[in-house]
């Protein structure tokens, strides 16, 4: 499919003037209104690059087929197919076609694509027309009914096996499902987050006054449009009335799991199970006195990116302090949130300034203002994670580096990662200094970690600022 923004676009007059050949189009003599809006989004949709070999009767026909096939269906029902294409003739075309039909709701098109991408097929072509039509109490597409607005989505595949088109199918299918949960649970669980506020405010707990400031300034910046709620669940710690562990597992809520999180199979940590064992060492970490957790969790989503999902946890407390339980939201932060300086997003803006106060530098030099810039343009998911006194040193170093003309970098890459991944990876030093750079991508046996932050691609990210 090109993506060519120049490129010329089919004229909806010609497949208008090819559908009329369809009676399932008209009423009368006439095409119908919702008709017409489909064909001409289709028509807009198309370029004569992504339908290149196909006439617009081939065309017509395709739209003719997408249209019978919804003309009854369940209101709420997301139908799907996966079909040869055939042309005006009967003939075959030379590629599969993938059609899904529904409500509209946000996050279809770039879930569906993103799903199709993630199984490693071609798109040739991608048409989204949204129509406004209604249908009758049994489904039935006619005016005078319920009325909708429906989504149709109808993608060009290359040919694919039967083996291939079941995978396809399934995926598509549990994105939709990923999807629909999401954006119908999406206010209840952005009214969640807004109750978790309301709580943390009035709590009782051993974290600080400003602690508690900025966390609730964190999460209503979260639930103010930069952040995209998935799912949520409910944990408790079961306790005494002494405050005493009552058993060694939490306790899932689960009549409040919203979202993806209805399903009890999804885990949000890196975890054999959940509820997990209540270790001592988890006991700890529970006892701290921050009472939000920024992290990435276990799950990839499957809805708008297709990326590892943010976890954002906030403790609940009793009266006397101790922790009682967690609200646990899953999500991604939006495009915005990735946008935004640092000093405007709550949590770093105080890890930054309490960085750059560590490192002593005078206020104003060209240092400070190299720091700042180094802070700034570090990648932001791993700035929420990063402890201030590995920050420090790193953001110091990269700082030193820059001011020099080259430097040696070590890469580890985990045990699991194959030779390509580390020629991908080494491959951007050349890139970035073609003038002196010598490699050795040499497997180190030795160097076999569960996880390891690569700090050299930091450190390039940083010298060609």
């Amino acid at each position: 499919m090109s993506v060519d923004a120049t490129d010329r676009r089919i004229s909806p007059d010609d497949l208008i003037s090819a559908a009329l050949a369809f009676p399932s189009f008209k009423s009368g003599d006439h095409l119908e209104a919702a008709a017409e809006s489909f064909l001409t989004q289709i028509a807009q949709d198309a370029t004569e690059d992504d339908v290149q070999g196909l006439t617009s009767a081939d065309l017509a026909a395709l739209a003719d087929g997408f249209w019978r096939w919804t003309s009854h269906k369940r209101a709420d029902a997301q139908d799907i197919r996966l079909i040869d294409a055939k042309g005006a003739q009967g003939q075959s075309l030379g590629r599969d076609i993938l059609e899904i039909c529904g409500p509209d709701m946000p996050f279809l098109v770039d879930s569906v694509m993103g799903e199709i991408g993630a199984q490693g097929v071609e798109v040739r072509a991608m048409f989204h027309p949204i129509v406004s039509l209604s249908r009758d109490p049994d489904g039935m597409r006619q005016p005078g009914g319920v009325p909708l607005t429906e989504s149709f989505i109808q993608v060009h595949l290359p040919p694919t096996p039967p083996s291939k088109r079941d995978a396809i199918l399934m995926g598509v299918r549990e994105t939709l499902q990923d999807v629909r949960l999401s954006v119908a649970d999406y206010q209840a669980m952005k009214s969640r987050m807004n109750n978790a506020i309301k709580e943390l405010a009035v709590a009782n707990t051993k974290a600080t006054a400003d602690e508690i400031a900025e966390s609730i300034a964190f999460l209503k910046w979260l639930a103010a449009d930069h952040f995209v709620f998935f799912g949520v669940r409910s944990y408790d710690y079961p306790r005494d009335k002494n405050g005493a562990w009552i058993k060694d597992e939490p306790d899932i809520r689960e009549d409040l799991n919203l979202g993806i999180l209805r399903d009890p199979l999804r885990m949000v940590l890196r975890r054999l199970n959940e509820p997990s064992v209540l270790s001592d060492a988890v006991r700890a970490y529970i006892e701290e006195p921050q009472p939000i957790i920024v992290a990435k969790s276990n799950l990839r989503s499957r809805v708008h990116r297709r990326t590892v999902m943010d976890y954002i946890g906030v403790k609940r407390f009793g009266e006397n302090g101790e922790v009682l339980g967690e609200e646990r939201f899953v999500g991604l932060f939006t495009a915005e949130a990735y946008d935004q300086m640092v000093r405007d997003v709550p949590l770093l803006r105080g890890k930054t300034e309490r960085v750059i106060s560590r490192a002593g530098l005078v206020p104003g030099s060209h240092n400070d203002k190299r720091l700042r810039n180094i802070v700034e343009n570090y990648p932001r998911d791993e700035l929420f994670q990063i402890e201030e006194e590995d920050l420090t040193r790193i953001a110091l170093g990269v700082q030193h580096l820059m001011d020099r003309r080259f430097l040696c970098a070590v890469i580890a890459l985990t045990a699991s990662c194959r030779s390509s991944s580390l020629c991908r990876a080494t491959a951007i030093i050349p890139t970035f200094a073609p003038k002196s750079a010598s490699l050795w991508p040499k497997p180190m046996a030795a160097v076999c970690l569960p996880s390891i932050r690569c700090l050299a691609m930091h450190l390039w990210r940083a010298s060609i600022m």
